[in-house]
């Protein structure tokens, strides 16, 4: 069984799964599965108000779950995704977890080659896949998968069977809250470089 279908049939039986998330090793379940979100947040001590981010295969499921953005914004994440950034905008009426202020977290990753086939994991979901890293809430987050397995065995975390070990950057996504012009908010530098939002024109607000 190939590693997407092995992930999809572990979400359906109410699993929580290990996957690759592009820039680390992620943690994951079916939203609409209460025990399996509860036993996710049970084991990482992860207060259960605490927002997830939702990693997404195209730029219209993050259309589609957003409130209208502006056209800038529209076009400068043409140019963006996929990649190691993490963008928060105003959620529509969505069944996912958000934040306080109706937010919603959203990334598309930039997979490696042989990572691709989490790709086509995502595109056979109709929400956004939670995410959250390899670790007990507060403490470091595992960066590679060896690491990340140790943790899943654990805490009886299905863990996919890929041919290849996973690649990640070893640093979590860069997080930016963007407003309805030009201007962004950074929450949290990492994989992604700043500058490259500077080349798009886009203004940090301090």
């Amino acid at each position: 069984m190939t590693p997407e279908r092995e992930l999809l049939r572990a979400l359906e039986m109410g699993k929580v799964c290990l996957h690759p998330a592009g820039t680390m090793p992620g943690l994951t379940c079916a939203m609409e599965n209460p025990k399996a979100m509860q036993s996710l947040l049970g084991f990482k001590l992860r207060p259960a108000g605490k927002p997830f981010i939702g990693l997404i295969s195209n730029l219209d499921q993050a259309f589609r779950f957003w409130k209208p953005v502006s056209k800038y914004w529209h076009l400068a994440l043409e140019g963006i995704w996929p990649s190691h950034l993490t963008v928060i905008y105003q959620a529509r009426s969505v069944s996912f977890p958000l934040g306080e202020d109706q937010s919603l977290a959203l990334r598309m990753p930039n997979f490696s080659l042989q990572d691709q086939w989490m790709t086509q994991v995502l595109q056979s979901l109709q929400v956004p896949l939670p995410s959250t890293s390899v670790n007990i809430s507060g403490e470091p987050p595992a960066t590679n998968w060896d690491e990340a397995k140790l943790f899943a065995m654990k805490h009886d975390v299905f863990v996919p069977n890929v041919s290849h070990e996973p690649i990640f950057s070893g640093k979590p996504s860069t997080v930016i809250q963007i407003c309805d012009d030009r201007s962004y908010r950074l929450l949290r530098s990492g994989a992604f470089d700043q500058e490259t939002l500077k080349a798009f024109g886009m203004e940090e607000m301090p």
